[in-house]
C-alpha cells in the first residue's frame, strides 16, 4: 500500500539480497494484476527470504517490517529513514547531542477511560527525563557528573513516518505478553510533538501505524 516503496522495488536491479527483492517484486506484480475473486497471493517467497521457520506461530509485524527495510538496498528504504537527535543538558546548561538513524518510533499505548489517544503516546515518547543522584551523567564541559535532562527530537524526518504502537506488555500474573486491544483515537494530522516547529520544511508527508 506504500506506492513510493513499491515503485522503488519494481525499478530495483536486485543486486542487494536478490532473493528478497525478487520476492517483493513478484508479490507486488501479482497483486497489481489480481482480479476480483482471484485466490490469495502467496507470500512464500518473502517468508523464505526472511528465514521464517514456523508460519503458524504469531510473529512481530514490526520486527519483519524492520527486517525487510534493513535487508533491501538503503535506497529502497529511503522513504522510511530518518534521524533522531538525543539531547543532553546538564544542570549548568551545557548541551551536547548525538544522532541516530531510525525507521520507526515505538509509541507506548497509554489508555484513559479505556481509550488510547495517539497524541498521549507521542507526548510520552518525546517527554524529557531528568537524571539525578546515582543516575547523573558526566559532563565534558564541567568535567564532572551533573544532574542531566535528556530529551529527544526528530532531526531529519522521513518521507513516511512509521509509528509502532506497543500494544503488547509483559504481564507477570500470566508470565507472558498480553495485548492491549483498547480502541484508539488517531488524528488526521500529526501533533506538535512530532511536527518540530523548527523543521516544518522537512516534515513527513504522512504517517503509518504498525
Amino acid at each position: 500500500m506504500t506506492k513510493s516503496f513499491r515503485e522503488r522495488v519494481m525499478r530495483a536491479s536486485s543486486d542487494t539480497n536478490e532473493n528478497l527483492v525478487s520476492a517483493l517484486k513478484k508479490i507486488f506484480q501479482e497483486l497489481s494484476n489480481q482480479y476480483s475473486g482471484a485466490p490469495s497471493v502467496s507470500t512464500r517467497g518473502i517468508i523464505t527470504s526472511l528465514g521464517i521457520q514456523n508460519v503458524n506461530e504469531q510473529q512481530d509485524a514490526v520486527e519483519y517490517f524492520q527486517d525487510i527495510l534493513e535487508k533491501v538496498d538503503s535506497t529502497l528504504a529511503e522513504d522510511f529513514s530518518g534521524t533522531l537527535r538525543n539531547i543532553r543538558k546538564c544542570s549548568h546548561h551545557h548541551v551536547s547531542h548525538d544522532d541516530s538513524p531510525f525507521k520507526s518510533l515505538q509509541i507506548p499505548v497509554i489508555t484513559r477511560d479505556g481509550q488510547f489517544k495517539l497524541e498521549d503516546g507521542l507526548k510520552k515518547y518525546f517527554e524529557s527525563t531528568i537524571l539525578v543522584e546515582d543516575d547523573q551523567m558526566y559532563c565534558n564541559d564541567c568535567d564532572e557528573k551533573r544532574d542531566t535532562t535528556l530529551s529527544i527530537e526528530i532531526h531529519e524526518y522521513p518521507e513516511i513516518l512509521p509509528l509502532h504502537l506497543k500494544r503488547f506488555e509483559y504481564d507477570y500474573r500470566v508470565r507472558g505478553f498480553v495485548k492491549n486491544d483498547c480502541p484508539m483515537d488517531v488524528p488526521l494530522h500529526l501533533p506538535p510533538e512530532v511536527r518540530n516547529p523548527t523543521k516544518l520544511h522537512n516534515k513527513p508527508s504522512y504517517f503509518i501505524l504498525l
